[in-house]
């Protein structure tokens, strides 16, 4: 259960400032929420320069603007250096991204006290944020920063148009030490929390985006190697993907940057006015955003249950003094699966349901803990539990038929009551693409496909993680589990 969960509190280490009850402000449009102890006007501000940029990436990269279930979350600190303290993360920046139980948040700070987040920045964490969603997670090292090392130089003109291209930054380190050679590229990670990435990643994979979003010469041969990433079928020479090899593509490379493309504007379309609500946020929302942004980075790594539980506390405690806060529900469900706790979590679900009776989350999460309870004391009054989860679970699915923990729930509920089977998998599945950030899933949807005999299902799950060209802990447990299945071929 513990490999299955792995991934499940990637979480960042910030704390909140001391003033951080003080006027905290949130603006949310379409697709994103922007968080920062500043005044309102500011922060809408901030939120419909970001709406714009997000039009303007749907734009370049052909996706359609559609409201996301989990809005992109933006929090701004006040400088670098409460963020660098609180993180231990002596190369902050300025900006970094994760994706949480808690959604996807971008974290960004001004060089000082009372200066302002350059664009640049707030455009770069952002497009992480974007290439996550639209695009999938599944990217090597070298376009995940080179996409948003390209796009953070976004401006707006007049018009309705954005300008995009030249990064004097990525430039000045290409020009001091030259591009970096594509067979080191191609194996860079950009998975790092102690430290930021190599300037070689960010320079070189600036390069190659440039090429292929200007339409570069080699553009296809780009576009070909990207699928074969995200399909899972990268072949380990990278080669036979270039004219010329990788050898060739380095060349090609080398002679785009001598005649580099000027600026390319682009016309975005976009409303007169952006919506963007702004209000003061609640101490419970803020207490939210301290509890995730506590937890520490290797809270997985050393697969903790003391330190679970101390997120299991923390949520509980916020539950007590404002069971009306539904925002930690996901994560209080999830820890209390981790820790086998499902008594203390109905007591939880009944407190939130007398203050919300109608909320989904909260449904599911005490479906779940029904379903638990009943699975680790199968005796008498199981299938009465049993049912009377399954109609919690289905309230919650019928107010939100998308609902990630709704969905957990009813699969949890059909393999205790009927064991496995593909219409309970049927339910693992859409829960995992309700919520792809929770990784565990995954690998659970994995394992029953194969006891159910759906080896091809299995392996297209592992694949992508399995080929990817950087190494991580990830990969490993992928090429671990897909040898096993392999392996376990019939054989004529």
């Amino acid at each position: 259960m513990r490999d299955m969960l792995r991934g499940l509190f990637v979480l960042v280490s910030i704390v909140m400032a001391p003033h951080a009850k003080a006027a905290w402000m949130i603006a949310e449009t379409t697709h994103l929420a922007v968080q920062a102890d500043a005044p309102a006007e500011q922060v809408q501000a901030v939120a419909r320069d970001l709406e714009r940029f997000d039009a303007f990436l749907r734009q370049v990269v052909g996706a359609p603007s559609i409201e996301s279930r989990i809005r992109h979350r933006v929090i701004i600190y006040p400088d670098v250096q409460t963020v660098r303290r609180a993180t231990g993360i002596g190369g902050f920046g300025g900006g970094f991204t994760r994706t949480t139980p808690f959604g996807r948040m971008a974290i960004v700070a001004p060089d000082k006290a009372g200066g302002i987040v350059p664009q640049e920045t707030l455009f770069h964490e952002y497009a992480h944020l974007f290439m996550a969603t639209v695009l999938g997670a599944n990217q090597p090292g070298w376009f995940i920063e080179g996409f948003a090392g390209l796009f953070e130089t976004a401006q707006f003109r007049s018009g309705g148009v954005v300008r995009f291209g030249p990064n004097p930054q990525m430039l000045s380190i290409l020009n001091d030490g030259g591009s970096t050679p594509f067979a080191q590229i191609q194996g860079m990670t950009a998975d790092r929390v102690d430290a930021p990435p190599s300037p070689a990643l960010y320079a070189s994979g600036w390069l190659i985006v440039h090429h292929y979003y200007f339409d570069g010469p080699r553009h296809r041969e780009i576009a070909a190697y990207l699928r074969a990433v995200r399909e899972g079928t990268l072949a380990r020479n990278a080669d036979s993907y270039f004219t010329g090899g990788m050898a060739g593509f380095d060349a090609a490379l080398a002679r785009y940057r001598l005649a580099m493309p000027a600026a390319r504007d682009v016309p975005v379309p976009t409303s007169p006015v952006i919506a963007a609500t702004v209000r003061q946020m609640g101490e419970s929302e803020i207490d939210l955003i301290r509890i995730a942004l506590a937890t520490r980075r290797d809270l997985v790594d050393t697969e903790s249950s003391t330190e679970m539980g101390e997120v299991l506390d923390r949520l509980e405690a916020l539950s007590q003094t404002h069971p009306e806060e539904t925002g930690g529900v996901q994560v209080m469900a999830l820890s209390a699966l981790w820790l086998n706790q499902f008594p203390r979590l109905l007591a939880i679900a009944d407190r939130m349901l007398a203050v919300s009776p109608d909320n989904a989350d909260i449904l599911a999460m005490r479906g779940l803990a029904l379903t638990g309870v009943g699975m680790d004391d199968p005796g008498a009054g199981f299938d009465t539990r049993m049912r009377a989860a399954r109609a919690l679970i289905d309230q919650a699915l019928a107010r939100d038929p998308r609902n990630f923990l709704a969905l957990y729930a009813r699969y949890r509920n059909m393999i205790a009551q009927d064991g496995v089977s593909a219409e309970a998998g049927s339910y693992l599945r859409r829960a995992h693409e309700a919520d792809p950030s929770v990784d565990f899933v995954v690998w659970q949807l994995i394992d029953l496909y194969a006891r159910i005999g759906l080896r091809a299902d299995a392996i297209a799950l592992l694949a992508p993680m399995a080929n990817r060209p950087d190494p991580s802990p990830m990969r490993d447990m992928a090429q671990k589990r897909l040898a096993a299945l392999n392996a376990d071929t019939p054989r004529d």
